[in-house]
């Protein structure tokens, strides 16, 4: 029974709302009341809880940031902006439950352990870019964050195409610690890199809440900052052969070479030797090295005899591509 059912009902027995009352209804008439207001409560109480869900107002991550992006210092030069997880677009955010104006928002960088202070050894910044830029940097703290706006035009929707990630030097930060009388950045930034996931960090997302007093916020993926080093690769040698005697000159071309590097030879499990570069002629691309000789008591050779042999390059605790190589008596 609705409510124009319950009116209908009490004018038809001539008995005003204000002088009924629970004791005057006979049994039947007392079940169609009771029955009444249980659906006008449930009605109220679904419109209460409707109003609630079409007030609920969140910050949303659309598009993650990049798992990865090179963190470069203030003198490297050109920084680029912080990609998606997709590599195609960049980090996008949405106010969702809001649309009648438009709201102010920060961006900025924190520890992948703890959101509520920014970083202290990685800081964000405005990068300009062919995409434009849609936001400004402002100080935020010790720190720095990036200001946007949420638009209606844009669907509350906010697309930052211009984050880029600086990282900070140990002598930038004394000297900020000197100029505000505080001592404690430096052992933060010792403190987070010693801790589990050093080098990583995480976007944080905030806003005021546009109808309530309070802080609105979404947190990114973690990100990782540090420069991954990738597997050697050799594109060509100079010669693939040599006598068992060695100690010729070997030229390696390829890339993702480090100072560290070492160049190794080997027949099977039989035997392997592994030898170093020298110093002057090494470099991320091209190396040089003097070819091992082989130990025949690894193998009954004769005059005529070959050894079918490998060479890679091992260097950052990863191995490069193998390359044939043979010895000859």
């Amino acid at each position: 029974m609705n409510s124009n059912n319950l009116a209908f009902f009490l004018l038809s027995n001539s008995i005003p709302l204000a002088d009924r009352t629970f004791n005057q209804l006979n049994a039947s008439q007392c079940d169609n009341f009771m029955e009444t207001i249980e659906s006008l409560n449930t009605l109220s109480l679904s419109r209460f809880e409707s109003e609630e869900i079409s007030d609920q107002i969140e910050l949303k991550i659309i598009k993650q940031p990049s798992n990865y992006h090179r963190a470069r210092y203030l003198t490297e030069g050109v920084r680029r902006p912080l990609a998606d997880a997709n590599g195609t677009s960049f980090p996008t955010v949405k106010l969702v439950g809001f649309d009648k104006a438009p709201v102010k928002a920060l961006c900025y960088i924190s520890d992948a352990n703890t959101i509520e202070k920014p970083h202290p050894l990685f800081r964000i910044c405005a990068v300009h870019s062919k995409y434009g830029n849609n936001a400004t940097e402002v100080q935020f703290g010790d720190s720095t964050a990036i200001e946007f706006s949420f638009r209606p035009e844009n669907g509350m929707e906010a697309v930052l195409n211009c984050i880029g990630i600086v990282k900070q030097r140990m002598f930038e930060i004394k000297l900020k610690e000197r100029k505000s009388n505080k001592h404690s950045d430096k052992e933060k930034a010792k403190q987070s890199q010693r801790d589990g996931k050093p080098g990583c960090c995480r976007l944080v997302f905030q806003c005021k809440h546009p109808k309530k007093n309070g802080i609105l916020r979404a947190v990114s993926d973690t990100i990782l900052c540090k420069q991954i080093t990738k597997a050697p690769e050799i594109h060509r040698i100079s010669i693939n052969q040599s006598s068992v005697r060695g100690g010729d000159e070997l030229f390696i071309f390829g890339k993702n070479f480090s100072s560290e590097a070492k160049v190794v030879f080997s027949v099977g499990k039989q035997w392997r030797k592994a030898v170093k570069p020298q110093k002057e002629f090494v470099h991320k691309t091209h190396l040089v090295c003097n070819i091992p000789a082989f130990d025949t008591d690894y193998a009954d050779l004769d005059a005529q005899a070959k050894i079918e042999a490998q060479l890679c390059v091992f260097s950052s605790g990863k191995s490069s591509n193998s390359q044939h190589f043979t010895y000859y008596m």
